[in-house]
């Protein structure tokens, strides 16, 4: 039997116990890779068959590039690049979602289960960052202990991006362009609990623990200025808002050194590596999918025309192609592009 590893987003762990001694107490990429390897060799030493979504992209290019002769299949959805320099990714990541964001404010004036429609979403988005700028907006449902009691601008700009991984309404996941609508339609008229920050989501803690050793945090305070004004310039609806922009400031003084610095990877494996990306992503934006395939020799890529965060998850073409893909070990046309 052949065995299939799925990773997602920063927070995964292996999918055993099994560690021997590669990565000691370390939970960095490259460690993470090396126990995923340990496990492989626990399962009876077969060729991995593996699907990376999000963070897992990074794991599986990371495990292809130490053992890229163990390989059957390797399929990534929504990828994360780990080599550019701290400003790109910033740049990458808060563009990608302001892009998507632009997307919402049209779909939500127009589609009739937005709370928003007939509205002009763009305008009620920048008033309600400056409204929450001056005065936090309560959050009632909130008791301080699970979440914040009010809500401020730089909230609503990092908590709004979770919404949109997952494009439209009905598609089976909490946070949807619907949801959204109905949590920005409530802040203005004095409710934001839906957009305050949560005491008790365990990603956050992964965001921290794994990225202050993943990537590299060595801004001082005029270069995160700098970094502040580029962002309002390139993405004024989003601002720099972002996970990259979290984990590289809230891992300033981490005492741990990072473990595995940012790096261009050089994958050559005998299996083709098949790359799944949608054209707006708002966590993982294209560039950087596009900037992996200088780091991967035998690869194709398989675009999916639309929004939201990774493509497997959703069940349509792209889903149906990467099962394909699993299967067969036959890769698809590179450069296909399809519309679910």
């Amino acid at each position: 039997m052949r065995h299939l590893f799925c990773s997602d987003r920063l927070g995964c762990k292996p999918l055993s116990p099994v560690k021997e001694h590669y990565a000691e107490d370390a939970n960095d990429v490259e460690s993470t890779a090396k126990d995923h390897e340990a496990v492989r060799i626990a399962l009876g030493n077969e060729p991995l068959n593996y699907i990376g979504l999000s963070y897992g992209t990074q794991l599986g290019a990371q495990y292809a590039a130490l053992f890229p002769d163990n390989i059957r299949t390797l399929a990534l959805d929504g990828v994360l690049q780990h080599s550019p320099s701290e400003v790109a990714n910033i740049l990458i990541e808060t563009s990608s979602y302001n892009l998507v964001l632009t997307h919402f404010f049209e779909w939500a004036n127009q589609n009739d289960s937005s709370a928003l429609k007939g509205q002009d979403v763009e305008a009620l988005w920048t008033s309600l960052l400056t409204n929450a700028k001056k005065t936090p907006i309560p959050a009632p449902s909130c008791n301080g202990t699970d979440c914040r009691t009010d809500v401020n601008a730089e909230e609503i700009l990092f908590n709004a991006q979770s919404y949109l991984l997952f494009a439209g309404a009905g598609v089976g996941f909490s946070a949807s362009w619907e949801a959204l609508t109905f949590a920005l339609y409530n802040a203005t008229q004095g409710d934001a609990s839906a957009l305050s920050t949560s005491f008790s989501n365990p990603s956050d803690i992964s965001l921290i623990s794994i990225g202050c050793l993943d990537w590299t945090h060595t801004a001082s305070l005029p270069d995160i200025l700098a970094k502040q004004k580029m962002a309002n310039l390139y993405a004024p609806f989003t601002r720099g808002a972002s996970q990259t922009w979290i984990s590289q400031q809230a891992c300033i003084g981490w005492p741990v050194k990072v473990q595995n610095p940012p790096k261009k990877l050089y994958v050559k494996t005998e299996a083709t590596v098949l790359f799944t990306q949608s054209t707006s992503d708002p966590s993982t934006g294209l560039p950087w999918a596009l900037g992996m395939l200088e780091e991967v020799e035998n690869k194709v890529l398989v675009l999916r025309e639309g929004d939201g965060h990774t493509s497997f998850p959703l069940g349509g073409k792209t889903a149906e192609v990467i099962v394909e893909y699993l299967i067969t070990g036959k890769a698809p046309e590179n450069g296909l592009v399809l519309d679910s």
